[in-house]
């Protein structure tokens, strides 16, 4: 049980609520973003899970639940969570530069570079030509 659900008292009715999902994500974001304790941002993370699983449209959750991990630099756990998203939003530039940089990080640059490749074979108007 999070605290959301305590603080509501509402577990039955929004574990069983795809619309509660946004409760779950909107707690997420708050804690994430509001609170500097480990124990909150954990918490936050119990309600992302809970939103996710409630409603898997919800693919701005598995993106901020991804940059959450890149600006933590939990890389692997940041990775895994950009190739959920990109499994429903597969064309989505920030995701896949972001899985990029991540491997890069990891020490993984021969995948990175395939990665970076990828991007540009599949969407050539990201390239700035001034750039070239």
């Amino acid at each position: 049980m999070s605290s959301l659900d305590v603080e509501l008292g509402t577990e039955s009715r929004l574990e069983t609520s795809q619309a509660s999902s946004w409760i779950y994500f909107l707690h997420y974001c708050f804690c994430s973003k509001m609170l500097d304790h480990v124990f909150q941002v954990l918490l936050a993370m119990e309600d992302y899970a809970k939103a996710y699983k409630l409603n898997p449209k919800l693919t701005i959750a598995v993106f901020s639940r991804a940059q959450y991990y890149f600006d933590q630099n939990n890389w692997q756990a940041a990775i895994n969570d950009f190739s959920e998203f990109l499994r429903k939003c597969p064309f989505d530039p920030n995701a896949r530069l972001l899985r990029g940089q991540a491997y890069a990080k990891l020490g993984s640059h021969q995948v990175a570079t395939q990665m970076f490749q990828i991007d540009i074979e599949c969407l050539p108007q990201l390239i700035n030509p001034q750039l070239l």
